[in-house]
């Protein structure tokens, strides 16, 4: 959350706005797409984990269930990613 928090400050540095949000919830993907909707929010930037293989298969993945149930445009960060877009 330390990394999406120093990424939202850069991003309204920008004149980009931006919220990150914690939320605890049965439905990970069904909370996200929910909170989205209720926002107004035209962009969802993800972090993903990036599981392949039988590790996708046994734990699912929440931003293919996001990008499914969502009707904006999901976009998905690995944390490396995350890592470099907050330390610029």
């Amino acid at each position: 959350m330390v990394q999406l928090n120093r990424l939202s400050d850069k991003l309204s540095g920008a004149s980009i706005r931006s919220t990150s949000v914690a939320m605890v919830s049965n439905s990970v993907a069904g909370c996200i797409v929910d909170y989205t909707s209720n926002e107004g929010v035209d962009l969802i930037a993800m972090y993903t984990h990036g599981r392949k293989g039988l590790a996708k298969l046994l734990k699912g993945s929440v931003t293919q269930d996001v990008k499914q149930r969502a009707s904006i445009e999901v976009r998905a960060f690995a944390s490396s990613e995350l890592a470099e877009l907050a330390a610029r």
